[in-house]
């Protein structure tokens, strides 16, 4: 081998280990910026609560001169549950009204009653304030009275739920023609939970109004 071409291998191999070093730094860069883009998306999803798809930043939803607003935005995938249902009954909407509850219960009379309702355009919600949604313990939910009792440890078993949470919503309504249980303030319990073949939170037992 001549000297030029001794001195053309030898520039070859510099380049050659010059360009995996460059192509390992911008890996590893790479790697970094991707490791620093997921801790700022931890951090913001654990700053800013769960928002439910349909809403403004307000948590407020206007339609035809009705008015939704949710006061207490939901911080758990529970919570975010029982804001679909009620916001579905306010929109009249069945698919999502039923998508929020268990498939159990989409054959039960209160929701045959509110499909009625909405193809009869009865008890229409004007206004619906949500003033809170706070999920709850059973020590909580017993000292609530039988009046708002929900069964969380028997429905968890029933229905072979692997997760389950008790969320009490609180509200103010106005309907042009009431409901049995008349406009104003109001409570409510629900029993969300999700199991192996359904791993979406859903409502799968509510209290009595």
């Amino acid at each position: 081998m001549t000297a030029a071409a001794a001195i053309l291998a030898m520039t070859a191999c510099q380049n050659t280990s010059q360009n995996q070093t460059n192509a390992a730094e911008e890996v590893k860069a790479e790697e970094e910026t991707n490791a620093m883009e997921e801790t700022e998306a931890a951090e913001e999803t654990e700053e800013k609560p769960y928002a439910f798809q349909l809403f403004s930043e307000e948590l407020s939803l206007t339609v035809d001169g009705r008015n939704f607003h949710a006061e207490d935005a939901p911080e758990n995938a529970a919570e975010e549950a029982v804001l679909q249902y009620l916001t579905a009954d306010f929109l009249e909407d069945m698919e999502l009204y039923i998508e929020s509850c268990a498939e159990y219960m989409r054959s039960s009379p209160e929701i045959e009653n509110t499909r009625e309702n909405f193809e009869n355009n009865r008890y229409q919600i004007n206004e619906f304030v949500l003033h809170e949604l706070e999920t709850v313990t059973a020590e909580e939910l017993a000292a609530a009275g039988e009046d708002y009792r929900v069964h969380p440890e028997e429905t968890a078993e029933q229905y072979a739920l692997k997760e389950s949470m008790i969320v009490r919503a609180d509200w103010t309504e106005e309907r042009e023609e009431p409901v049995n249980y008349g406009n104003g303030s109001h409570s409510r319990y629900y029993v969300c939970g999700k199991t192996e073949s359904d791993p979406v939170w859903r409502i799968y037992e509510w209290g009595v109004m």
